[in-house]
């Protein structure tokens, strides 16, 4: 499959998801979002990444992604970061307390309310750098049991994982999805980069690479 056979197949697929995606109910997303979460949980535990030393960088849900109210709310173990957009393929992680992603959307910095547009980094607010990270939690439209990640198509993970590749060896990668964002295949490209765990409502996969 050359480039643009690559480009068009992945943007069919988007386009797909995204209806499917959509088509859940408020109610089906809010409960699977809070079983992910769970699962993700016990994910951690399991990896033994449960102190208050350990930190997660998450991400700052969008409309019809999953959720991560329950994680806030009740993982009080963890301190929490979420990217911030500065460029086209550019984004750093910047510390945020619980109560302040939990807030209405009108209460919150631009980097938070919008979280996919360009911003520049707020006073009072603390860069992580990736050697922090005791595991990186990723969004996206699909996902395929070898661990490939089809996002929206801007390239921040991949380019973000990239960047820090050394700092992130060996920091867990974990998506969250629900289980009709699973496919049996999503199509690779030369910077994508897999995922070690995808959690969903009714499974933690952990692909073989």
């Amino acid at each position: 499959m050359d480039s643009q056979e690559l480009k068009d197949t992945k943007s069919e697929l988007r386009q797909v998801l995204k209806e499917r995606r959509k088509a859940l109910s408020l109610e089906a997303r809010k409960m699977s979002s809070e079983l992910i979460c769970k699962h993700l949980i016990q994910l951690l535990e399991k990896l033994e990444i449960g102190s208050s030393q350990n930190h997660l960088a998450i991400y700052q849900a969008m409309k019809y992604e999953v959720k991560l109210d329950y994680l806030l709310e009740y993982a009080h173990n963890y301190a929490f970061s979420v990217p911030i957009v500065l460029g086209p393929r550019q984004m750093e992680f910047l510390e945020v307390r619980p109560k302040v992603l939990l807030a209405p959307k009108d209460q919150q910095p631009d980097f938070l309310a919008k979280p996919a547009a360009k911003a520049s980094i707020p006073e009072g607010f603390r860069q992580i750098h990736a050697s922090e990270i005791s595991a990186l939690v990723l969004p996206g439209l699909g996902f395929d049991k070898q661990g490939l990640r089809l996002g929206y198509g801007g390239g921040f993970y991949d380019s973000y994982i990239s960047e820090h590749a050394d700092e992130l060896l060996e920091t867990p990668k974990i998506a969250l999805a629900f289980d009709e964002q699973i496919l049996e295949g999503i199509p690779k490209g030369a910077h994508d980069r897999p995922v070690d765990y995808i959690v969903t409502p009714s499974e933690i996969i952990k692909p073989i690479f």
